[in-house]
């Protein structure tokens, strides 16, 4: 009898844990944005996360001018150890985006919109040192 109600309370304890957990864990869902709208939307502030492979994360904002699908624009990464306030220059093609920093980063990103009408920036990293970068327009 005691392991029966052991069992049985272990299954309900983990039933709710997987409830809580999965609830944690929901997202908004999100769209590519399309083309035609990507053009006027490259333009303007960002800020997010950089996510290093150790998953410590790093605020960085960039100010972005997009034209003609090239990207120009600064960078601020207060934690930087290499260049807080690096240049940034790339391209841009529908909603596929890559972006070359003065101290040696490539971001290869895709922008998206969310359910709720915020627009973001996700992709990885490469350079000295690799991750992911995770950015919402502000």
């Amino acid at each position: 009898m005691f392991i029966w109600f052991t069992k049985a309370r272990t299954g309900i304890v983990g039933g709710i844990l997987l409830l809580l957990v999965l609830a944690a864990c929901q997202t908004t869902t999100t769209t590519p944005v399309s083309a035609d709208k990507a053009n006027a939307l490259i333009t303007g502030a960002w800020e997010g996360d950089f996510i290093n492979r150790q998953n410590t994360r790093y605020p960085v904002r960039f100010q972005l001018q997009g034209s003609g699908g090239q990207i120009t624009g600064t960078g601020h990464i207060p934690d930087s150890s290499r260049d807080v306030n690096p240049t940034v220059t790339g391209t841009y093609s529908d909603n596929k985006i890559a972006i070359e920093t003065s101290s040696g980063f490539r971001y290869d990103l895709t922008m998206g919109v969310s359910e709720d009408g915020t627009h973001w920036l996700t992709g990885s990293v490469t350079g000295p040192n690799s991750g992911r970068l995770e950015l919402k327009r502000i």
